[in-house]
């Protein structure tokens, strides 16, 4: 029986030790090499046809990781805005921001997204009253934020629609449909890959602890012996919408050119003047970054280009008659272009945000909405 106490004993203070170790193994992961987790909270989306899911609304909730805390929260339409719009005002341009996660606004808050930084900079003009709704949705493709246009336009009238292109994913998701889903309240993409620990445990974990974030990498090169393969297989599959050769990028181009030629269709039937503005992604802007992105999916330099899609987007814009505003240029041009990104999450800071939506709005005002209010002049004349 002592023998049996003793083993209890010691097991129990393995237990704590190892439990203890672990949980200071984790404050130090936090400090000293901080991971990117899941950055939504609970119960921001719901499941929902045919987008497969959307924003909930009226929610309010904070969304934190190891570089921000911010307040996300929703309207009763499920946008991430703080007031409600109903019927458009007399002499008022009315203007919604779709997309994805660059538009809702990752890591800022409310009145710091570009939709919100936009609206005041345009508030300036006396003449007009300016409304720009965030209708970004967090993973949605180019035909999921056309779709979901096609939902809320009854609700919004917009005048103007912008669709912000993130150059990072949107081309793959609409070539291979990669669909997230809601599960829980929580964004996902299916069911957590194999592993020793069970599935509830290892998605608690892969959304809050930065130590399973660290090692899940690390565990996965020692297990695998095809781990540089699927590694090499990511990247490629990544730079795909970057290739030089007309063939291959015909075939993974094709979705993409028949979403904006449905959102181009779309203006027609709504009545509104459609813009897009192509946002770039981080191994656009670093050099080094992009070199190890080549590097890593075993490509030809000359196989692909960073800039590429935007200048596919810039000649699809052409063939479709929608003005296009491609920020890559603006942003190698900043003396530290990296400051406009947060390193380890790669969405826009509050620098970013501000100095994007500076630059939308000289776009704006340039090439889309001096007919916009000259025509909205008009009509408040006729109907006054």
């Amino acid at each position: 029986m002592k023998r049996l106490g003793a083993l209890a004993t010691n097991l129990a203070t393995l237990v704590v030790a190892s439990a203890i170790a672990i949980y200071l193994a984790e404050l130090a992961t936090r400090y000293l090499a901080p991971q990117l987790v899941y950055r939504f909270p609970q119960g921001l989306f719901i499941s929902d046809e045919p987008m497969g899911y959307r924003l909930a609304k009226r929610f309010s909730g904070k969304s934190r990781t190891a570089e921000f805390t911010v307040t996300i929260a929703t309207n009763a339409d499920g946008f991430r805005e703080s007031r409600e719009y109903g019927r458009k005002p007399d002499k008022t341009v009315r203007i919604v921001a779709l997309g994805d996660s660059f538009t809702m606004g990752v890591g800022v808050e409310q009145e710091e997204t570009i939709a919100k930084v936009l609206e005041k900079l345009l508030s300036g003009d006396p003449t007009t009253n300016f409304e720009v709704i965030n209708a970004g949705v967090p993973g949605y493709s180019t035909w999921q934020a056309v779709e979901y246009l096609e939902r809320i336009s009854s609700l919004v009238d917009p005048d103007v629609v912008i669709l912000n292109f993130f150059v990072g994913n949107d081309v793959r998701e609409n070539y291979v449909d990669l669909r997230l889903k809601a599960m829980d309240g929580y964004l996902v993409f299916g069911p957590p890959p194999e592993g020793w620990l069970p599935n509830e445990l290892r998605s608690y974990l892969a959304r809050n602890s930065h130590l399973y974030n660290l090692l899940w990498p690390l565990q996965r090169k020692l297990r695998d012996p095809r781990a540089a393969e699927w590694a090499a297989m990511e990247r490629q599959e990544y730079l795909a919408a970057f290739l030089t050769d007309s063939a291959e990028m015909a075939e993974v181009w094709a979705p993409t050119e028949r979403a904006l030629e449905r959102f181009k269709e779309l203006s027609r039937e709504l009545g509104f003047k459609p813009a897009m503005v192509v946002i770039p992604d981080v191994p656009q802007v670093l050099p080094a970054r992009w070199q190890e992105y080549v590097e890593v999916a075993e490509l030809e330099a000359d196989s692909v280009r960073p800039d590429g899609p935007n200048l596919n987007l810039v000649r699809l814009g052409r063939v479709f008659d929608i003005p296009v505003l491609d920020l890559l240029p603006t942003i190698l041009e900043d003396p530290n272009p990296q400051s406009l990104y947060f390193p380890l999450d790669q969405h826009w800071t509050v620098e970013g945000t501000e100095k994007m939506a500076g630059v939308v709005q000289d776009f704006l005002l340039s090439d889309v909405l001096t007919a916009t209010k000259d025509s909205n002049q008009m009509a408040n004349s006729d109907g006054s």
